[in-house]
């Protein structure tokens, strides 16, 4: 079942950069090309978050949590198929937003439990 999931996230995620690229791009995807060749030089933090959920497939990695190594519930994949950690790594994470020393913001992500 994962395996398949997997196929209709990878069609999820480039439906979702097309309409990126259609939207804020006014790039028409041609279906001959990989779509990785339209996102090269392309500086949107969405299209970043989805180009690398598509490497993870193509590694064999997706669904596989980025923190602790196990897998991501297929119920937050469905949701969210860039999702990068599985829903107990999530709820230990403590965000904090803050300032960098050069006035440009940051958000900082740590653990509130060691692994």
């Amino acid at each position: 079942m994962r395996n398949s999931w997997v196929a209709v996230a990878q069609r999820h995620l480039e439906r979702e950069i097309r309409k990126i690229l259609r939207d804020d791009y006014a790039i028409e995807v041609d279906s001959e090309m990989p779509i990785r060749y339209y996102l090269d030089f392309k500086n949107n933090e969405r299209l970043i978050e989805l180009k690398e959920a598509l490497d993870r497939i193509e590694r064999g990695k997706f669904g596989v949590c980025l923190s602790c190594g196990g897998p991501i519930e297929l119920v937050l994949l469905k949701s969210s198929p860039g999702d990068r950690f599985c829903s107990s790594c999530l709820n230990s994470m403590h965000f904090s937003r803050g300032r960098h020393h050069d006035g440009h913001a940051h958000l900082e992500m740590t653990f509130t439990h060691q692994f």
